[in-house]
């Protein structure tokens, strides 16, 4: 996600499946949990722990630094700083100065921003956010508005935008109306499948400019930050603020203990309301007491407490009765078996936990300096990735988990376990035969250029086929039923839930993230092999630019062969290219010229493919009836051509290629 690129830096999905699986990992907890002993919260039992468990993280995960805050429902038990904040300068940490990033986080701090100017009457949750926006403009790609409710709860159906908008410096974050316009891209009606998105809460970063007057980040510091006494806490970072912040640090990709001191991540305005963050453990401290009691502060409080409890209220977008639910933007998570509400972050060298434990009116937040830096998914890099050692990988885990393996093992020492639930099951049993088929997040709207959404949507999935009358076999391990819609393995340790919905089957095992099912053509064997063996094929092509043999008709066979072979080489050109360079290279703001050109070049060679058939009909009726074998074979390989022109065509206009010039 850098506009730099490193030869050590990990996939972009990697970092994905680091949040999906923490977050995922709530709904296997969801049941019974046996009780055992914790111990009284104090400050000096958890300063003591801190002093335990941190350094010895660090150590494990070869970590340079983290800053830690708990709190209670009276105050503040601890703020530490542990490690280093710059390796190379020997700089230590300091909670009350040294800030550290807290990637989407933010997005708690922008929601109270929001739900401030609701409470005001600025902003209306179910109103279509177009009557706010001034600077940019909704596409009306569905009938139906998007919301602020729909941005809170992760259900606006937008395109993911913020790979392409990591900067080297604050400086470059500005963009344009024109910029910002070309990135904003809706792929599904509002409403219909809760998928996480950075995109929607960038949108609302400028709503909030634009229905203010002010720049995002002042409105920030004047509605959230000043009132709570966040005076070491920031939204982008300015030249003012870099001094006091935190290096951050990668994961390499051939060493296991190596972590690569990466550039900060300045995020650009069209998401900086997403993810651009940064703090102090001693003021994130503020603000979750601020968040554990009515968002009260000395001298008033940001929102009220209905509009509080509606924030706070993880059930009222519950997906499923025995998996975490979601309030606005707060999410519910399980840690080792305790329930708590929060948010996460990732961002480029930096992992951070927020978490509360409502039950036990106790409130976690640290932040690590190792993260994966998420670049845009290239061939080279995908091909590089394969190469990754179980001992890489090992290294990568424990730099990772600091911040949630420290969440976890605070619970499971401070905090009592849950109990099991007496919920009343609201949904009837499914029939595993109703369930079964592919489940994916990606295809054809996985993301802007065709490597990505190849990439998520093309491979893999969520293969899903019925075991038994009451058991599913989930890519290949036996789940059984153990409630309705719920399914859980063998070993207790993994579920899914299920639900229907508008007579969609969907997999609703986190809070923020549902998966539908996937028709059968959509699978990687209908859509992605067709498309690759076809273009291979129509390399065969090139025969007819010196045809052979009787009876033929040598100026047809040329301007085939000639079309076909210099449609295919574009073609095959510009996916390489697009695979390796295009994310920045095309969609880039500033660099509309080039997306136009790039996407005219794979648009051209799609539209020649398409007209494929009529040349090899043309071609076909001009050669006669066949009088020899070697006319037989030579019209069974244009037809074979004919059919690999529109499999190719086909297969590109399905992932995207044909129509989006500027995306």
């Amino acid at each position: 996600m850098k506009t730099t690129r490193s030869s050590k830096t990990p996939l972009l999905v990697a970092a994905g499946l680091l949040v999906w699986s923490a977050i995922a990992s709530s709904a296997t907890g969801s049941g019974a949990a046996t009780p055992d002993q914790h111990a009284a919260a104090d400050a000096q039992a958890v300063g003591e722990f801190l002093d335990r468990h941190v350094p010895e993280a660090l150590r494990e995960g070869s970590v340079p630094g983290a800053s830690v805050a708990v709190v209670d429902a009276n105050g503040v038990l601890a703020v530490r700083g542990y490690g280093l904040s710059d390796r190379e300068a020997g700089s230590p940490v300091k909670p009350d100065e040294t800030l550290f990033r807290i990637g989407s986080v933010t997005k708690l701090i922008t929601t109270l921003v929001a739900l401030s100017l609701v409470e005001e009457g600025v902003l209306d949750l179910h109103t279509d956010i177009n009557r706010y926006l001034k600077t940019i403009r909704i596409p009306e790609t569905y009938p139906a508005p998007v919301t602020l409710q729909h941005i809170l709860t992760h259900t606006g159906g937008f395109g993911e935008t913020s790979s392409f908008l990591h900067f080297a410096s604050d400086e470059q974050t500005a963009m344009t109306s024109r910029e910002m316009q070309r990135m904003i891209r809706r792929v599904r009606a509002p409403g219909l499948l809760r998928s996480y998105d950075n995109t929607a809460f960038g949108i609302l970063g400028i709503l909030i400019a634009d229905v203010t007057g002010k720049s995002f980040r002042d409105v920030a510091r004047e509605r959230v930050f000043a009132p709570l006494g966040m005076n070491h806490s920031t939204i982008g970072l300015g030249e003012g603020w870099l001094a006091s912040a935190s290096q951050g640090y990668g994961i390499s990709l051939s060493d296991p203990l190596e972590r690569p001191a990466l550039p900060q991540a300045h995020l650009g305005r069209l998401v900086e309301a997403a993810g651009a963050g940064s703090s102090t453990a001693a003021d994130m401290a503020k603000l979750m007491r601020a968040l554990m009691n009515g968002t009260q502060y000395e001298g008033g409080r940001i929102l009220s407490e209905p509009l509080y409890r509606a924030m706070m209220d993880v059930s009222a977008h519950r997906a499923h009765p025995r998996v975490p639910g979601l309030g606005y933007t707060i999410y519910e998570t399980d840690y080792a078996g305790r329930s708590a509400i929060g948010h996460g972050g990732l961002i480029d060298g930096f992992a951070t936990e927020l978490a509360i434990f409502p039950d036990a009116q106790l409130g976690v937040f640290i932040s690590s300096n190792v993260g994966p830096q998420a670049p845009p998914l290239t061939l080279s890099l995908i091909l590089e990735e394969l190469k990754v050692t179980p001992e890489v990988l090992a290294g990568a885990g424990k730099a990772m988990s600091v911040s949630r393996g420290t969440v976890e093992k605070f619970a499971e020492t401070f905090v009592a376990p849950r109990r099991s639930s007496d919920t009343v099951e609201e949904l009837a049993r499914l029939n595993p035969a109703d369930i079964a088929g592919r489940y994916a997040s990606g295809g054809a709207s996985g993301g802007l250029t065709l490597g990505t959404r190849l990439f998520l949507g093309g491979l893999g999935g969520l293969n899903v086929a019925m075991h038994s009358p009451d058991s599913l076999l989930i890519n290949g391990q036996i789940y059984r039923q153990v409630s309705p819609a719920y399914f859980v393995n063998e070993e207790n340790q993994r579920s899914y839930a299920f639900r229907i919905e508008n007579d969609r089957v969907l997999q609703v095992g986190n809070p923020i993230g549902w998966y539908a099912r996937a028709p059968f053509y959509t699978s990687g064997m209908f859509t992605l092999a067709p498309m690759a063996l076809g273009v291979v094929l129509l390399l065969t092509s090139v025969v007819y630019l010196a045809p052979i043999g009787p009876h033929t008709d040598r100026a047809s066979l040329r301007i085939l062969g000639a079309t076909l072979l210099a449609a295919t080489i574009v073609f095959i050109g510009a996916m390489a290219l697009e695979l390796e360079y295009a994310e920045f290279a095309v969609y880039g703001p500033g660099n509309l010229a080039w997306a136009v050109l790039w996407r005219l070049a794979l648009n051209g060679a799609v539209v020649l493919l398409m007209i494929a058939p009529v040349l090899v009909w043309r071609a076909l009726a001009k050669q006669g009836r066949p009088r020899a074998a070697v006319d037989w074979v030579r019209s069974a390989h244009l037809v074979l051509l004919a059919l690999c022109a529109v499999c190719v065509a086909a297969g590109a206009t399905y992932w995207g290629v044909l129509g989006n010039l500027t995306q």
